[in-house]
């Protein structure tokens, strides 16, 4: 057979290239210029909104920390206030017990020296009792009978008589703080010669045996009862005795 003929090549057109415009020098500085204006705004624009909002934030947090503030110190006044209050008012009942404990004081001591001046007063009449009494002895006798040893008490020698009864109070131990009163004891003391004891006679028990017991042994420990004046001892004598006169 014989060979077809090929087909023809079909006729490539030409190819056009798209070469860039070049615009003019001037429009394309005019649109550098403006683009760079466009953008230095945008970023003014940003360096102030940026500006703006760490101003607020300063300022909102300026003002969160200025009512803090004002918070604590508002809650310190009012601490502080409740304290010196609470001071003022602890102070104040202070000052009334104080009061209260200085008018008391007052009160007792007044009492006590009161109590003191009648104690001393009535001691003071006591002794001049006492005095009579032991000085009626020196020419009395002692049973009443008529045939009883006379006293050999002291005559007229008032410090003698003090002087028994003194060291008989000195040797006086007795607690006479449960004592209600000042009840008297009345005791009689016969000696021998030399000054010892013969016998102790309650006349008048004080109501108190516990200081009528320790008067007789103040009495037996006070022996040998000293001489008078005139070199003797009196046979007897009798004297009275109250527990809160130790």
């Amino acid at each position: 057979p014989q060979p077809q003929p090929l087909p023809e090549p079909k006729p490539v057109p030409p190819k056009v290239i798209d070469e860039p415009k070049v615009e003019k020098p001037d429009i394309a500085l005019e649109k550098e210029k403006k683009r760079k204006e466009e953008q230095e705004k945008q970023e003014k624009q940003e360096k102030a909104d940026k500006l703006k909002a760490e101003k607020e934030k300063a300022e909102r947090e300026k003002k969160e920390q200025a009512e803090k503030d004002k918070a604590d110190r508002e809650k310190k006044e009012k601490l502080e206030a409740e304290k010196q209050k609470k001071l003022k008012e602890e102070k104040q009942k202070e000052e009334e017990a104080k009061k209260k404990a200085d008018a008391e004081k007052q009160a007792a001591d007044k009492k006590k020296q009161q109590q003191a001046a009648a104690d001393a007063k009535a001691a003071e009449q006591r002794r001049q009792e006492d005095l009579k009494r032991m000085m009626g002895q020196a020419t009395s006798a002692t049973g009443g009978t008529g045939t009883a040893e006379k006293s050999q008490g002291p005559k007229g020698s008032p410090d003698y008589a003090n002087k028994l009864r003194a060291k008989i109070r000195s040797n006086t131990v007795f607690d006479n703080s449960g004592v209600s009163g000042n009840p008297a004891g009345e005791y009689t003391v016969e000696l021998f010669p030399d000054g010892s004891v013969r016998t102790v006679r309650v006349n008048k028990p004080s109501g108190v045996p516990g200081f009528d017991e320790a008067v007789r042994t103040a009495i037996m420990k006070s022996q040998p009862f000293p001489a008078d004046k005139d070199g003797k001892v009196p046979s007897s004598f009798t004297f009275t005795h109250y527990p809160k006169d130790q």
